[in-house]
């Protein structure tokens, strides 16, 4: 179904990114993780997950640690695939790149994917998406890795800094004891930098770049060279209390995505944003059992969070569905964020 696909997917090593991956790479795609030194052991179980099928064998991978990695996935590829990892170092930027090829031993896949038999599906850049080098050198992965430039990119790398504008300093004097909350503490420009930086800056500098590898593709019959896929939150558009620098961020991906569509029509280059509500990721799994399930209650229908891999399938539809441009989907149950 992606057969055609070479991908790159900033913060794709967990959460929505690695759904992303996942959803792509299950459909005969091929990816790029682009996304924090501190994410390898994510992408290896990523790398084993997605070649395991459910109820099938195990797919054992070896970490740069010398552990072991396995686990099921549904809607995955063919059993009898094993991971090799592969280490290319680059003196130049210092970045470690890690590429997960398969090893198929089933006939029954072989005639169903034969063109990416005894190829990668997988490879690992470590990337800051703020720097230029960075995401040049991960796109030089794909070329190298997948031979042929990237046709996809999706941006899920991005952070969710709570911080009021002003707000009571209860901050602990020089004595030791707790300050008596008369005193008013301002918001750091700098995590709202941070934020802006990451969240929107990055977004754009993968698209940038991304767009320029497309750009060098041979049209298909309808002039289309690739799609770019950002991430924004409905917090663009609800943003709540403590969210000024989250919200700004997403804001501007919003804002982004008509004049990118815009600019980059001409060379056949599509662009959408998806503007998640609450999702399952690592960071809402990190709160009390008993605060998801209020936050989920908050959802009208279906009244609980969303699912990773939901998100992943709308990222399958868009990339499916030529007429999709230049717009904001939301995908959220209906919730509408309380101040």
């Amino acid at each position: 179904m992606l057969r055609s696909v070479v991908a790159i997917v900033s913060g794709g090593a967990s959460g929505l990114g690695a759904a992303t991956a996942s959803a792509i790479v299950s459909r005969g795609g091929r990816v790029i993780i682009a996304d924090l030194p501190s994410a390898k052991d994510n992408y290896w179980r990523l790398a084993a997950a997605a070649c395991s099928t459910t109820g099938a064998t195990h797919s054992h991978n070896h970490n740069g640690n010398g552990s072991h990695a396995s686990t099921y996935v549904a809607d995955g590829i063919d059993c009898g695939e094993v991971y090799h990892p592969h280490k290319i170092s680059n003196a130049t930027t210092g970045l470690d790149m890690d590429i997960a090829t398969d090893s198929y031993t089933s006939d029954n896949y072989y005639h169903h994917h034969h063109h990416h038999k005894d190829k990668p599906l997988l490879a690992f850049a470590e990337t800051d998406v703020r720097n230029e080098d960075h995401i040049r050198k991960a796109l030089d992965l794909a070329e190298e890795t997948f031979g042929e430039p990237i046709n996809v990119a999706i941006n899920c790398a991005g952070i969710c800094p709570a911080r009021k504008t002003i707000s009571k300093d209860t901050s602990t004097r020089d004595d030791g004891s707790d300050g008596d909350g008369s005193g008013i503490k301002v918001h750091s420009l700098g995590e709202f930098s941070d934020a802006l930086q990451i969240n929107a800056l990055g977004s754009f500098n993968v698209a940038r770049l991304s767009a320029e590898r497309m750009a060098t593709r041979d049209a298909d019959r309808e002039g289309l060279r690739g799609c770019i896929i950002n991430t924004a939150s409905i917090a663009a558009f609800e943003g709540q209390v403590g969210q000024v620098a989250y919200a700004a961020s997403k804001g501007a991906v919003v804002g982004m995505t008509l004049p990118l569509a815009r600019d980059l029509a001409g060379h056949g280059i599509r662009v959408m944003t998806i503007a998640p509500g609450l999702f399952k990721t690592p960071m809402l799994e990190g709160l009390p059992q008993k605060v998801q399930e209020d936050l989920a209650s908050t959802v009208p229908c279906p009244p609980r969070l969303g699912q990773p891999d939901e998100f992943g399938r709308l990222v399958v539809s868009i990339l499916t569905n030529p007429m999709l441009n230049g717009e904001v989907i939301r995908l959220d149950g209906a919730l509408r964020m309380s101040a």
